[in-house]
């Protein structure tokens, strides 16, 4: 069966031939219940894109003047907004978004903030596509229910670890794997007893799952090692950290564990960063590679864009980015 044009489309629904082209697209500017009666008639007919139309539209579009890019977001919460790592990932998630022919702005999100306020605010801003970066705890967005934004006007990428399933494509550091990478270095340096230090809001994550997983398949090959988890408050909680290093030899520190609020004896034990970020150039550890993990983030974004005229469905899917291991003084002989 020959597949109609959008000007049959349009004179069999009594609908304008650019009401159609938008709502083929997935404008928001088009009324839901007229998108959905759009797409069941084209899909039920078999519609397709012309693939010349098609290149030469996109073509057009990529030459349009920057007024005219269309928008994504960056989502980050409020308390996150101001720390260099987030700002680093949003400026490379700029830098690549435009060059891919899209405007990427900064919505941060407030603890009040609700779910149809957010929603809200994506439709006045037209915003088409998001990238959510890192959402390590549930209160820091108390009011946001992920599973009620969006999705139909609106492309999501999650990128890093997050306190709930996200449904959507998803960028994150393969935990597994960069813990086993670290465990092997530590290994390599003569240390067998190793303390694991990790945020309480970290117990019972999918990251903590993953990182358990890593050492019972390392230790399994390797029994003369030993790897206790020792739990501290969340850093902003307590001034100190009350930590038991005896018996230890080595730390192991989970990202948001501040190493200066350790106690005088497990401070001066020797010690490697698991997912560190960029602010510690002189600690051994696995750093996020995150010009790699914005790349990536944007890339799946705009092929998410690009496919909104599409009938068929992409199920969402994980990409995994491993870090990379950086030689420092803190598990240097001189250390321990």
């Amino acid at each position: 069966m020959r597949s109609p044009t959008v000007t049959e489309i349009a004179e069999a629904l009594g609908l304008d031939k650019s009401t159609v082209s938008r709502g083929l697209r997935g404008d928001p500017k088009v009324k839901k219940a007229t998108r959905d009666k759009i797409r069941k008639y084209a899909e039920e007919r078999g519609y397709q894109r012309d693939p010349n139309l098609s290149a030469l539209s996109e073509y057009r579009w990529r030459k349009q003047g920057e007024r005219n890019l269309m928008n994504w977001g960056f989502l980050v919460p409020e308390l996150g907004s101001r720390y260099e790592e987030n700002q680093r990932m949003l400026s490379l998630c700029k830098q690549f978004a435009h060059q891919a022919g899209y405007l990427l702005n900064e919505i941060v999100v407030k603890p009040e903030m609700g779910t149809s306020t957010l929603n809200r605010i994506l439709y006045a801003r037209n915003i088409r596509g998001m990238i959510v970066n890192h959402l390590y705890r549930s209160d820091s967005v108390p009011k946001i229910d992920f599973s009620q934004l969006n999705t139909q006007d609106t492309q999501w990428v999650y990128c890093g670890n997050f306190f709930f399933e996200p449904r959507g494509m998803r960028v994150v550091e393969n935990t597994f794997k960069n813990t086993q990478t670290v465990l092997q270095k530590i290994h390599t340096k003569g240390f067998r007893r190793v303390g694991f230090v990790f945020p309480r809001f970290m117990r019972g994550s999918r990251d903590m799952v993953r990182f358990r997983a890593a050492c019972l398949a390392f230790c399994d090959e390797r029994p003369e090692m030993m790897i206790k988890c020792i739990e501290v408050e969340d850093a902003q909680k307590v001034e100190r950290y009350r930590i038991e290093n005896k018996g230890l030899d080595v730390l192991l520190l989970s990202y948001m564990v501040i190493r200066e609020k350790l106690p005088p004896e497990a401070f001066a034990l020797p010690y490697a960063l698991l997912q560190a970020p960029a602010a510690a150039p002189n600690a051994s550890g696995i750093y996020r590679v995150q010009e790699d993990m914005a790349l990536t983030a944007t890339d799946l974004l705009d092929y998410q864009c690009r496919r909104i005229h599409h009938p068929q469905t992409v199920h969402p899917y994980t990409i995994l980015i491993e870090g990379k291991w950086q030689e420092g003084r803190s598990l240097s002989s001189a250390a321990r």
